[in-house]
Protein backbone atom coordinates (compact mmCIF):
# COMPACT_ATOMS: atom_id res chain seq x y z
CA UNK A 1 0.00 0.00 0.00
CA UNK A 2 1.28 3.87 -0.83
CA UNK A 3 0.09 6.60 0.78
CA UNK A 4 0.82 9.73 -1.00
CA UNK A 5 0.39 13.38 -0.42
CA UNK A 6 0.17 16.56 -2.79
CA UNK A 7 -1.31 19.84 -2.27
CA UNK A 8 -1.87 19.93 -6.48
CA UNK A 9 -4.59 19.21 -8.48
CA UNK A 10 -3.62 16.13 -10.15
CA UNK A 11 -6.21 15.62 -12.27
CA UNK A 12 -5.46 18.75 -14.33
CA UNK A 13 -1.52 17.83 -14.26
CA UNK A 14 -2.63 14.12 -15.76
CA UNK A 15 -4.38 16.41 -18.51
CA UNK A 16 -1.75 18.59 -19.22
CA UNK A 17 0.68 15.77 -19.26
CA UNK A 18 2.58 16.54 -16.29
CA UNK A 19 1.65 13.47 -14.55
CA UNK A 20 1.26 9.90 -15.68
CA UNK A 21 -2.42 8.64 -16.45
CA UNK A 22 -0.98 5.17 -15.49
CA UNK A 23 0.80 6.12 -11.94
CA UNK A 24 -2.49 8.66 -11.35
CA UNK A 25 -5.05 5.80 -11.48
CA UNK A 26 -3.32 3.33 -9.11
CA UNK A 27 -2.58 5.87 -6.39
CA UNK A 28 -5.93 7.55 -6.86
CA UNK A 29 -7.80 4.61 -4.74
CA UNK A 30 -9.23 7.06 -1.79
CA UNK A 31 -9.26 10.70 -2.26
CA UNK A 32 -9.17 12.71 0.83
CA UNK A 33 -9.46 16.57 0.29
CA UNK A 34 -8.11 18.30 3.27
CA UNK A 35 -8.63 21.98 2.92
CA UNK A 36 -5.57 24.48 4.53
CA UNK A 37 -5.80 25.23 7.91
CA UNK A 38 -6.58 29.12 7.30
CA UNK A 39 -9.62 27.51 5.47
CA UNK A 40 -10.89 25.70 8.99
CA UNK A 41 -10.53 27.97 11.45
CA UNK A 42 -12.92 26.43 13.66
CA UNK A 43 -9.87 23.49 14.01
CA UNK A 44 -7.28 25.81 15.27
CA UNK A 45 -7.73 26.08 19.04
CA UNK A 46 -8.89 22.24 19.07
CA UNK A 47 -5.66 21.51 17.57
CA UNK A 48 -3.41 24.22 19.48
CA UNK A 49 -4.81 22.61 22.64
CA UNK A 50 -3.95 19.11 21.73
CA UNK A 51 -0.42 20.60 20.78
CA UNK A 52 0.18 22.25 24.23
CA UNK A 53 -1.12 18.73 26.28
CA UNK A 54 1.87 16.81 24.30
CA UNK A 55 4.21 19.49 24.56
CA UNK A 56 3.57 19.74 28.53
CA UNK A 57 3.67 16.18 28.55
CA UNK A 58 7.04 16.12 26.63
CA UNK A 59 8.76 18.55 28.64
CA UNK A 60 6.93 17.18 32.09
CA UNK A 61 5.69 21.02 32.59
CA UNK A 62 2.10 20.78 34.27
CA UNK A 63 -0.63 21.80 32.03
CA UNK A 64 -1.02 25.24 30.22
CA UNK A 65 -3.89 26.90 29.16
CA UNK A 66 -4.46 29.80 26.46
CA UNK A 67 -5.28 33.32 27.23
CA UNK A 68 -8.16 35.15 25.40
CA UNK A 69 -6.09 37.25 23.63
CA UNK A 70 -3.48 34.39 22.30
CA UNK A 71 -6.28 31.78 21.40
CA UNK A 72 -7.67 35.24 19.47
CA UNK A 73 -4.25 35.92 18.06
CA UNK A 74 -4.11 32.29 16.80
CA UNK A 75 -7.93 31.89 15.06
CA UNK A 76 -6.67 35.43 12.89
CA UNK A 77 -3.21 34.24 11.96
CA UNK A 78 -3.35 32.59 7.89
CA UNK A 79 -1.30 29.78 8.79
CA UNK A 80 0.40 29.31 5.57
CA UNK A 81 2.79 26.56 6.96
CA UNK A 82 -0.99 24.65 8.37
CA UNK A 83 -0.65 22.55 11.15
CA UNK A 84 3.38 21.73 10.86
CA UNK A 85 3.88 25.71 11.69
CA UNK A 86 0.91 25.86 14.33
CA UNK A 87 2.58 22.73 16.51
CA UNK A 88 5.78 24.72 16.11
CA UNK A 89 4.39 27.93 17.66
CA UNK A 90 2.37 26.21 20.14
CA UNK A 91 5.67 24.53 21.25
CA UNK A 92 7.60 27.70 21.52
CA UNK A 93 5.05 29.22 23.55
CA UNK A 94 4.75 26.47 25.71
CA UNK A 95 8.27 26.53 26.44
CA UNK A 96 8.31 30.33 26.76
CA UNK A 97 5.53 30.35 28.60
CA UNK A 98 7.73 28.62 31.34
CA UNK A 99 6.27 27.97 34.79
CA UNK A 100 3.11 30.16 34.42
CA UNK A 101 -0.10 28.31 33.82
CA UNK A 102 -1.38 30.69 30.71
CA UNK A 103 -0.07 31.18 28.00
CA UNK A 104 -0.23 34.63 27.07
CA UNK A 105 -0.05 36.27 23.49
CA UNK A 106 3.70 37.31 24.16
CA UNK A 107 4.75 34.03 24.09
CA UNK A 108 3.76 33.55 20.30
CA UNK A 109 6.15 33.53 17.61
CA UNK A 110 6.51 37.11 16.55
CA UNK A 111 5.45 35.68 13.08
CA UNK A 112 1.81 34.69 14.28
CA UNK A 113 1.79 38.20 16.58
CA UNK A 114 2.29 40.13 14.02
CA UNK A 115 -0.62 39.59 12.48
CA UNK A 116 -2.84 41.22 15.06
CA UNK A 117 -2.87 44.88 15.68
CA UNK A 118 -1.12 45.54 19.45
CA UNK A 119 -4.05 47.85 19.92
CA UNK A 120 -6.67 46.66 22.12
CA UNK A 121 -8.86 49.18 20.09
CA UNK A 122 -10.69 47.79 17.16
CA UNK A 123 -9.74 49.59 13.86
CA UNK A 124 -12.51 50.66 12.45
CA UNK A 125 -11.53 51.56 8.45
CA UNK A 126 -11.06 47.76 8.47
CA UNK A 127 -14.29 45.61 7.11
CA UNK A 128 -15.17 42.17 8.96
CA UNK A 129 -18.23 40.32 9.38
CA UNK A 130 -19.95 41.07 12.23
CA UNK A 131 -19.94 37.53 13.88
CA UNK A 132 -15.57 37.96 13.53
CA UNK A 133 -16.36 41.35 15.31
CA UNK A 134 -18.73 39.97 17.95
CA UNK A 135 -15.97 36.84 18.56
CA UNK A 136 -13.38 39.19 19.33
CA UNK A 137 -14.87 41.57 21.64
CA UNK A 138 -16.78 38.65 23.88
CA UNK A 139 -13.01 37.20 24.24
CA UNK A 140 -11.28 40.41 24.86
CA UNK A 141 -14.68 40.85 27.95
CA UNK A 142 -13.40 37.33 28.74
CA UNK A 143 -10.15 38.05 29.28
CA UNK A 144 -11.23 41.36 31.44
CA UNK A 145 -13.02 39.13 33.61
CA UNK A 146 -9.84 36.86 33.87
CA UNK A 147 -12.27 33.84 32.58
CA UNK A 148 -14.90 34.27 35.09
CA UNK A 149 -18.17 33.56 32.18
CA UNK A 150 -20.66 34.77 35.02
CA UNK A 151 -19.39 38.28 35.26
CA UNK A 152 -19.11 38.35 31.13
CA UNK A 153 -22.18 37.00 30.60
CA UNK A 154 -23.54 39.84 33.03
CA UNK A 155 -21.48 42.51 31.88
CA UNK A 156 -21.97 41.60 27.88
CA UNK A 157 -26.40 41.65 29.15
CA UNK A 158 -26.78 37.77 27.64
CA UNK A 159 -27.66 34.76 29.30
CA UNK A 160 -25.00 32.57 30.61
CA UNK A 161 -26.09 29.74 28.82
CA UNK A 162 -26.15 32.08 25.12
CA UNK A 163 -22.27 32.81 26.45
CA UNK A 164 -21.43 29.08 26.68
CA UNK A 165 -22.49 27.90 23.41
CA UNK A 166 -21.07 31.23 21.75
CA UNK A 167 -17.57 30.03 23.42
CA UNK A 168 -17.79 26.16 22.10
CA UNK A 169 -18.75 26.99 19.13
CA UNK A 170 -15.53 29.08 19.09
CA UNK A 171 -13.33 26.11 20.38
CA UNK A 172 -12.99 28.09 23.67
CA UNK A 173 -12.47 25.70 26.13
CA UNK A 174 -14.85 24.89 29.63
CA UNK A 175 -14.05 26.56 32.48
CA UNK A 176 -12.22 24.40 34.53
CA UNK A 177 -13.50 23.76 38.48
CA UNK A 178 -10.89 23.96 40.69
CA UNK A 179 -11.28 21.34 43.82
Amino acid sequence: RVLAATNRNLDEMVAEGHFRKDLFYRLNVVNVDIPPLRARPEDILPLAREFIGNTCRQYALDHKSLSAEAAETLTEHSWPGNVRELANAIERAVVMTGERSKIERDALPPTVRGTMAPSTEFDFNEIVPMADLERRYVLRVLERFDGNRTHTAKALGIGANTLWRKLKAWGVPPARISK
